[in-house]
């Protein structure tokens, strides 16, 4: 545990000193595109989903927290408690129930292009096609002055998976992606899970993006904040 609160420190230090060097994925600053933190933890309680109308409901509380601050649309979740992940057993099973958010998630329409926010090469693609998993996943590497992490974008579009190469080198700015549709993104309201990554632990094309409130601690060390990817600090 030590290890990896150490190795946080390091990538997050430098992430704060380098952050001139941060593109916005998005291709601006969130907050400059109408962007809105919203809640969608268990303790809010306009989060209710019914199982079998999980998509619509969920796009329909997401709309209306983004409305309700005053926003074009909604962003969030990073380290939140979530329980509308229980209609997976993907996520809740015998064995665990994932209810902890390791990423960012943000809500943008089918189409939306994402671009690398630094220099770095693809290290992982595939569709991830289990009923609410992330659909089309790229992984990006990042090593700059020794300090190496991963950045995870998930629910992007088939065409996006099929446009990279592993060990393609990417420039800062540089279009990698396409958020994708419902029918292609694991099931979801279009959105993005963006979730920065220190250590993949022998993990290729996905990591979890949820854990065990129990293992919240380790696992929230290896993915720090990824919101300086969203809005670099000007």
């Amino acid at each position: 545990m030590k290890e990896a609160l150490v190795k946080h420190l390091k990538v997050t230090r430098w992430l704060h000193e380098y952050s001139a060097s941060i593109q916005p994925i998005l291709g601006e600053p969130i907050h400059e595109m109408g962007g809105v933190s919203i809640d969608l933890s268990k303790d809010n309680p306009i989060v209710q989903l019914r199982p079998e109308q999980h998509t619509h409901d969920l796009q329909n509380c997401v709309s209306e927290l983004a409305q309700k601050n005053k926003g074009k649309f909604g962003y969030g979740g990073y380290a939140e408690d979530r329980s509308f992940y229980a209609v997976s057993p993907l996520f809740k099973n015998a064995d665990s129930n994932r209810t902890i958010h390791l990423g960012i998630d943000v809500w943008l329409p089918a189409g939306t292009p994402l671009f690398s926010p630094l220099a770095g090469e693809i290290y992982g693609s595939q569709m991830n096609t289990n009923p609410l998993d992330y659909g089309g996943t790229i992984i990006t590497k990042h090593n700059l002055l020794g300090i190496e992490f991963f950045l995870l974008f998930g629910h992007l579009s088939k065409d996006s998976i099929e446009s990279v190469s592993i060990g393609q080198m990417i420039d800062p700015k540089q279009k990698i992606a396409e958020l994708g549709d419902t029918n292609e993104n694991g099931g979801w309201p279009p959105h993005l899970h963006l979730q920065c990554i220190i250590d993949m632990q022998n993990h290729k094309h996905d990591y979890p993006g949820l854990c065990m409130t129990q293992k919240s601690t380790e696992f929230l060390y290896n993915c720090p904040d990824p919101f300086i990817f969203l809005q670099p600090p000007s």
